[in-house]
């Protein structure tokens, strides 16, 4: 399952930030994985697991976060002579991100394995693939405290993401319901121990009591974050949990844009390089994080989902409309958009877009939810 079909399309305008998806992520094709299961779609979901398994390494762990099609090592290169349509320079083609240190790559591929657990009934598969999650969820044992790149794959500095220690937590939580079910009982016990051990870590270091919100790291200089929603949507805590909740409020408030010339939000003769306050509601839409240039429809769909999980689903449904409403004729979805042009920006059309907007839908109108309890 690729990322996405294009390379290199800029993701922000004026920016640098012009990135080759056209691989086969684990954190990606197990969102699509999961949104296939969700939809009924089981055989292409295993599929994805079958090929994933088969590039696992003999210590649990995956050695890149991304593969080609062939199971190879994107390498990354620069072409000078190309650029953007607004002049957004470097173009790229392969990922670094490969050798990336991402530690959510287990228990996104232990949580994905239990969900198709739970949608088909099979817990053959399971069975005779637990060598393969047994190590995973070992490695998971030794990884969760690791600094990383994170979710969102910042090359320039390593740090303890909420996100990937919450994928930690919810992949052992995953990993030990399989073990309850195989008979397993030690590894069960084990690793639903160290769940919750990560999960306190979580809430204990990454909220800031004196912002009152969950942020991206340990950091309480760091950003708030979008991602931090896992802590909900992977059944960590409750959607109605107050410090959530607070989190929410924050992410909520409008971004204050600096004053710039014409009628546009940006220009990319004047590149807009992030907000100056306020917390993550851009003209409607929802961005990663502080000082992000446009929304992205990920965390905008994310915020839906979350808004279900809470009972607000008037505003989940406000946040799907924004969403269907800037997308293509065709109704198709780059990376980040911009709901005042329904402008594209990023590869497009993204996988991740297209299976979030998916899970809110079935999840808005009545399909029934897995619950890691």
């Amino acid at each position: 399952i690729l990322a996405a079909p294009t390379a290199s399309f800029p993701a922000i305008p004026g920016g640098g930030d012009n990135w080759d998806y056209r691989y086969a992520w684990l954190r990606d094709g197990y969102f699509i994985a999961r949104c296939l299961d969700a939809a009924g779609l089981h055989g292409e979901s295993r599929r994805f697991y079958d090929f994933v398994l088969a590039h696992q390494g003999p210590d649990g762990r995956w050695r890149q976060t991304l593969y080609t099609v062939d199971g190879g090592n994107p390498r990354e290169s620069v072409i000078d002579d190309l650029a953007g349509p607004g002049g957004e320079r470097p173009v790229r083609f392969g990922n670094a991100a490969s050798e990336q240190v991402q530690i959510d790559s287990e228990g996104s591929i232990l949580h994905g394995l239990w969900y198709h657990w739970q949608v088909t009934g099979d817990l053959d598969y399971v069975r005779e693939r637990w060598s393969a999650v047994s190590q995973a969820a070992e490695a998971v044992m030794q990884t969760w405290r690791s600094k990383e790149n994170g979710i969102w794959e910042i090359r320039e500095r390593l740090d303890h993401w909420v996100y990937g220690k919450a994928l930690c937590a919810a992949g052992l939580k995953a990993a030990a319901a399989m073990a309850g079910a195989l008979g397993q009982g030690a590894d069960a016990s084990r690793w639903a121990s160290e769940s919750e051990r990560i999960l306190a870590d979580v809430l204990q270091n990454g909220w800031a009591e004196e912002r009152q919100t969950f942020l991206q790291t340990y950091d309480d200089r760091s950003p708030i974050d979008i991602s931090v929603l896992a802590l909900s949507l992977w059944d960590l805590i409750p959607a109605d949990d107050p410090r959530l909740a607070a989190t929410v409020r924050a992410m909520e408030e409008p971004v204050h844009l600096p004053e710039l010339p014409g009628d546009r939000p940006y220009s990319t003769d004047t590149p807009y390089w992030g907000r100056r306050a306020g917390g993550l509601n851009m003209w409607g839409g929802m961005a990663r994080y502080d000082y992000a240039s446009v929304p992205f429809y990920l965390p905008t769909l994310w915020l839906a989902r979350h808004y279900l999980r809470a009972g607000h689903s008037d505003r989940a449904l406000a946040l799907i409309r924004l969403c269907l409403g800037s997308a293509t004729g065709l109704g198709l979805m780059a990376e980040h958009f911009d709901p005042t042009t329904s402008g594209q920006w990023g590869n497009f059309p993204q996988g991740f877009s297209h299976e979030e907007m998916a899970l809110a839908l079935l999840e808005r109108f009545g399909h029934p939810r897995h619950t890691l309890k």
